[in-house]
């Protein structure tokens, strides 16, 4: 998959995350399984939203940076951040504070790593 194709799709599924987090921060917890919704957890939903929204504004502005030191750096970001999601996410289905729909993210997390594995890997080898 071409580097802007994969940067593009972050940045569209980001915005959708973002945009649910922001605007209906009730309702993405609950369909992830909160049990108890209050002021405090919605606020802290939308304070995540801005980290999300972050990763729309990266991926989308760099989704056409050519091979370089900043597009690795942004790629190495977005793979620090995604296997620590994935962590996380792992250990809240197992734990139980997660339902199924946790298996999404988990989906999505293993499917960018993948990607961006993939174009550092194959970056480094036309450095070769």
């Amino acid at each position: 998959m071409k580097f802007s194709v994969l940067m593009t799709i972050n940045a569209v599924v980001a915005i959708l995350f973002g945009i649910g987090s922001m605007f209906a921060p009730a309702i993405m917890l609950e369909v992830y399984g909160a049990k108890t919704i209050n002021a405090e957890l919605i606020q802290m939903t939308r304070f995540f939203s801005s980290a999300i929204f972050c990763y729309a504004a990266m991926t989308w502005f760099a989704r056409n940076a050519e091979e370089s030191e900043a597009r690795r750096a942004i790629v190495l970001a977005l793979i620090v951040s995604y296997v620590i999601g994935l962590i996380v996410t792992v250990m809240g289905y197992f734990s139980g504070v997660l339902n199924m729909f946790a298996w999404l993210n988990i989906g999505l997390y293993v499917f960018f790593l993948l990607g961006y594995g993939y174009s550092l890997f194959a970056s480094a080898e036309t450095k070769s």
